[in-house]
């Protein structure tokens, strides 16, 4: 039986795998409950903090808060992915210095012959 951790680290894995192929530079936060699972570095070397989810899980106001908060500290971009059965879905900040609703747009979370920049504005 796999375990909600070890679901949880195989994400990461095949998000942060995703991210290298792509030519993105990663490094995983193993084992550790700060507000990001994932460091990366996009091909432009923008910073970028991402929250890796299970299929329905969505972080909740704090968390969220705390992301955006630590993205703002070191200039990077807050990203919450979540593991669909057949892609990632992914969600990027861009809005005011407090995380509010309806501020997180849809970002197509960049595979190989991807692309990492912001998709259409839909507010989560």
């Amino acid at each position: 039986m796999t375990t909600p951790y070890a679901r949880g680290r195989r994400a990461e894995e095949t998000l942060a795998r995703d991210l290298r192929a792509a030519g993105w530079r990663v490094v995983r936060a193993a084992g550790s409950h700060t507000v990001c699972d994932l460091v990366a570095w996009d091909p432009a070397g923008q910073c970028w903090l991402i929250q890796v989810k299970g299929k329905t899980g969505w972080p909740r106001p704090l968390e969220r808060g705390a992301l955006v908060a630590w993205a703002r500290a070191v200039r990077a971009r807050a990203a919450i992915v979540q593991r669909t059965p057949r892609q990632w879905t992914g969600y990027v900040y861009d809005g005011p210095e407090e995380e509010a609703e309806g501020t997180w747009q849809t970002w197509r979370v960049p595979t190989i012959g991807g692309c990492g920049s912001p998709g259409s504005a839909r507010a989560r």
